[in-house]
């Protein structure tokens, strides 16, 4: 009986010893494949690339809302970073878009109100500023968000050729997320 005894204590912290072992080398595996993870995330920015427009759904359109880097944006003295963009009546949030950024999204086609406003931080005053714009399927339109002499936002369509070359050295924004939904099929 006490052989027995001896015996199962032994098996058992064998086991016991080799699903530790076994355990730590899957464990640094997980940390190897977790720091290539985080090396592909270190890319500290995304110059804007042209995206197809058959890319897009037979109802889909896409925006590309962007901000100059040199613009002479008189909201630089007032606030510097941020014009909120937000989608719809109910302005649903899509980007708080900074100087020298641009952001994009799938949309369904039509008719779409397109909201700015940004927070003069001196005067604790918001202002506003929203145009519908009608978007046709298939194709991407620039809006190029800027600030008028009065310090409020503005939002200009821009013709393709121009808005290319202005989105030249344009990265993403990619530290919010969009609450914009754009399943077309509903």
């Amino acid at each position: 009986m006490e052989r027995r005894t001896i015996l199962l204590s032994v098996a058992f912290f064998v086991t016991l010893g080799l699903t530790g072992c076994q355990t730590i080398k899957e464990n640094q595996k997980l940390m190897l494949s977790n720091s290539k993870i985080k090396t592909n995330l270190k890319t500290p920015y995304q110059l804007f690339q042209v995206m197809p427009d058959d890319s897009l759904k037979e109802m889909e359109s896409r925006i590309v809302f962007f901000r100059n880097a040199k613009n002479n944006d008189p909201l630089s003295n007032i606030n510097p970073s941020n014009i909120n963009i937000s989608m719809g009546p109910n302005k649903v949030f899509q980007v708080s878009l900074t100087n020298g950024h641009y952001s994009d999204l799938r949309v369904c086609n039509g008719l779409q109100l397109i909201n700015a406003k940004v927070l003069n931080e001196q005067t604790g005053k918001i202002t506003a500023y929203s145009k519908q714009y009608q978007l046709d399927p298939q194709t991407t339109t620039y809006l190029q968000v800027a600030a008028s002499k009065e310090s409020g936002p503005i939002i200009h369509k821009i013709p393709t050729d121009e808005a290319l070359l202005l989105l030249k050295k344009s990265t993403r924004q990619t530290h919010q997320i969009s609450r914009v939904l754009s399943d077309c099929n509903i």
